[in-house]
């Protein structure tokens, strides 16, 4: 009969060291090339969410982010991108193609939520919070919601545009 001789140390490291393979996926599940959009993809990203959103400011940093993620997310968005194109019979062609309305509302959605997916993996990827296009409605008189609104005692302070306190006592 054979005797092994363990040590303290020894043991520990190789503890240490199974625990760690056990516990991390391998690394080559993390590694993947992002897809990058090119300049006409973008271009046409932009024009479609204006026309989809209705609103013709749409920041273009975020347009890249929402497509890369959409490049990302969903291999086949670039052919459907494509399919959808731009210009005036964008509607049209929204209209007469389930597919098409599809993926216009997930381009809608994104820009409204701030998130891209879920994709068949049920992978979301967030983009933006305050910047999503759902809060642009009430902007002028509610703030984004967070867990503290603008601050330590935020409700002490007059409303934005309000300059003085109201004379007239309110009753009920």
């Amino acid at each position: 009969m054979k005797t092994i001789n363990l040590q303290r140390r020894r043991l520990i490291g190789v503890g240490g060291l199974l625990l760690s393979a056990a516990l991390f996926p391998p690394m080559g599940r993390f590694a993947f090339a992002a897809v990058k959009p090119t300049e006409s993809q973008l271009t046409s990203f932009i024009s479609l969410s204006e026309q989809l959103t209705g609103y013709g400011d749409l920041n273009p940093i975020l347009a890249e982010r929402y497509l890369t993620a959409m490049l990302n997310l969903y291999p086949d968005f670039s052919t459907h991108l494509s399919a959808l194109g731009d210009g005036e019979t964008v509607m049209s062609r929204i209209a007469h193609n389930k597919s098409n309305t599809e993926w216009a509302m997930r381009i809608t959605h994104a820009w409204y939520t701030g998130t891209v997916g879920p994709n068949q993996d049920d992978a979301v990827e967030v983009i933006a919070y305050k910047d999503a296009l759902m809060y642009r409605p009430t902007a002028d008189g509610l703030p984004v919601p967070t867990y503290c609104f603008r601050g330590e005692l935020w409700f002490s302070a007059l409303p934005p545009g309000i300059t003085r306190e109201p004379t007239v006592p309110a009753t009920f």
